[in-house]
Formats: C-alpha cells, structure tokens, sequence
C-alpha cells in the first residue's frame, strides 16, 4: 500500500500533537507517539473523543475513552 496516514491531537485552543506515518501502520501504533506529545502538553487530559480505531491506544494513554464509530450514511475511508 502506497501513502500516509496524519495523526492529529488538538483541544480548544488550539494542536497539541502530530504525526504521520505509513499507511501500513495501524492506526493504534502510529498514535503512540502523538499520544506522548499529547501527554507532555497537556497533563490536565481527562478525556479524548477518538474514532473507533483508536480505542486500544486510549486505554494505553489512561484515558477516559469516547470513541465514535461511523455514522450508518457514511461511505469510504
């Protein structure tokens, strides 16, 4: 598989973290270092709104987990 995935941690004010990586890495590994950047930047994290292929990076980062899956009407990736 060819391209690259961004992972993006923001809250409201503004990015915490990022990172990209290949296509071929799970979604749930290549969140882990924007998971460290997300903790370092904001020790106050209580909660993360994530989509679903997240949720086994949540209970790694400790937490509170509220995962969204897809809504039924959305199509592709």
């Amino acid at each position: 598989m060819n391209g690259r995935k961004r992972h993006i941690v923001v809250d409201t004010l503004g990015r915490i973290g990022g990172g990209i990586t290949p296509v071929s890495i799970q979604d749930w590994d290549g969140a882990e270092e924007v998971t460290l950047q997300a903790k370092r930047a904001a020790t106050r994290m209580a909660q993360v709104f994530a989509d679903s292929a997240y949720e086994a990076m949540v209970f790694w980062a400790e937490w509170f987990a509220a995962s969204r899956a897809k809504p039924d009407f959305w199509t592709g990736s």
